[in-house]
């Protein structure tokens, strides 16, 4: 089974920022601010989760798996994921996103290429199960 590790790098109020990474497979990776866990609102918290495809449904997304407190959290592409109670744009309501690079769209931080990544994230994957560590290394500079 593959371990990706997703390196949390920026935090605030457009998002958290950060990095999967795979052996000598990388993209960026997005997710809502943290906002203590709250449903719809909040990122994932630190941890280690099993990740499995989803072949349910309109598209062919992967679950992670007992988030704590959560249910339904996927991996899946998107551009935004700013706090929406403060206006900011989100494609995102707990999940993870994947992207090429990072950017701006209407003045706001985002991740660009989102739907490329996640077809390449797909092909590396393919059907299979894999592992997700989340770990977070903010820099005090941002």
């Amino acid at each position: 089974m593959k371990h990706f590790l997703q390196v949390r790098t920026k935090r605030g109020d457009d998002g958290t920022f950060g990095h999967l990474v795979h052996a000598n497979f990388h993209l960026v990776s997005l997710e809502l601010p943290w906002r203590d866990n709250l449903k719809d609102l909040s990122c994932i918290p630190v941890g280690i989760y099993n990740v499995v495809p989803d072949d349910t449904g309109k598209h062919q997304y992967y679950r992670i798996l007992d988030v704590p407190g959560r249910g339904n959290i996927e991996m899946h592409p998107a551009n935004w994921a700013g706090d929406t109670t403060k206006g900011l744009l989100s494609d995102l309501r707990g999940c993870l996103a994947v992207g090429l690079r990072r950017g701006k769209l209407n003045n706001q931080e985002c991740i660009l290429d989102s739907n490329i990544a996640f077809e390449r994230l797909k092909l590396y994957i393919g059907s299979e199960d894999f592992q997700l560590e989340i770990i977070e290394r903010i820099s005090a500079i941002v």
